[in-house]
């Protein structure tokens, strides 16, 4: 299960999703990995653009890797996708849209935005660790 996406520099590594349950499996399999990197949720794109804003240059504040689904109420992550890679200072920041959507044309957009992989979220534990090593 490798991922094109590798992290960038020791900051957090940056889940931007809805879903509390989906948040916690997450996070569970990424300490089961062998990545280090502190770990951020947030719940909706507004919080962390707020955040991104708030870390301004600071390195050890901006996201090693975010990983982002794309649907969520308020802001898709196609429209925080469009707005990070917007930002010139925050072009380069890596990005997996991590979702459930198979869909063809999401991933065609998706990549078109900036993401530097697609993935659909991964059913077993298993693979969710593997996923998770494989940005290392």
């Amino acid at each position: 299960m490798a991922s094109t996406a590798k992290l960038q520099g020791k900051g957090p590594i940056v889940l931007v999703d809805d879903s509390e349950i989906e948040g916690r499996l997450a996070e569970r399999c990424k300490e089961h990995s062998k990545l280090r990197n502190p770990w951020l949720r947030f719940d909706c794109g507004t919080k962390f653009l707020d955040y991104i804003e708030e870390a301004g240059s600071a390195t050890e504040k901006l996201p090693a890797l975010v990983l982002l689904d794309l649907n969520m109420p308020e802001m898709s992550g196609f429209e925080i996708l469009s707005k990070l890679k917007a930002r010139h200072l925050l072009s380069n920041l890596p990005i997996v849209v991590l979702t459930n959507s198979e869909s063809p044309a999401d991933r065609k957009k998706a990549l078109t935005l900036g993401a530097r992989a697609y993935r659909v979220k991964p059913s077993l534990i298993q693979d969710y660790v593997e996923f998770f090593d494989s940005l290392d």
